[in-house]
């Protein structure tokens, strides 16, 4: 058995990416239910009549807008523990810690917009293919109905 350093390193860096691909893909999701809540919340308020539908997307547009926030400064850790240190003699070390934070925050970034917009593509796709029984359907195949009768929240 080897206990040198570098062996525990690496089987470190596989947990930090084990760890790191599910919280990218719950920010993904996140975004998603984040900004369909968000829609649903826009397309009615200033509506007297559909108050109701405000009370409920209100509340879910920010618990999942945490949740992103949250998730997404989790993976900027952890991306930022994964990113090597920089051995350059020329630049300060208060530059180089700058630098590998900004590419962590870049990493996380474009991994949960391509990340979301992948699941909604094959949500869009998938949608598409089956139609759920119970939801009622338009004759071009469009859901007609609320968002919490479509998804069963």
């Amino acid at each position: 058995m080897d206990v040198s350093g570098a062996n525990h390193n690496s089987i470190r860096q596989w947990w930090y990416w084990l760890t790191l691909v599910p919280i990218l893909v719950g920010a993904s999701l996140a975004l998603l239910k984040y900004a369909g809540w968000s829609a649903v919340y826009s397309a009615y308020y200033g509506l007297p009549s559909e108050a109701w539908r405000l009370k409920e997307a209100s509340p879910k547009a920010q618990l999942y807008g945490c949740l992103l926030l949250a998730l997404g400064l989790t993976a900027t850790i952890l991306a930022t523990a994964l990113i090597s240190p920089f051995r350059s003699e020329t630049r300060p070390a208060g530059l180089r810690a700058l630098i590998r934070v900004g590419l962590a925050i870049a990493l996380v970034t474009v991994s949960i917009l391509v990340l979301a917009y992948g699941l909604s593509t094959a949500g869009h796709f998938l949608r598409f293919q089956s139609v759920r029984p119970g939801v009622p359907q338009l004759a071009d195949g469009e859901y007609s109905g609320t968002v919490t009768e479509y998804f069963n929240i």
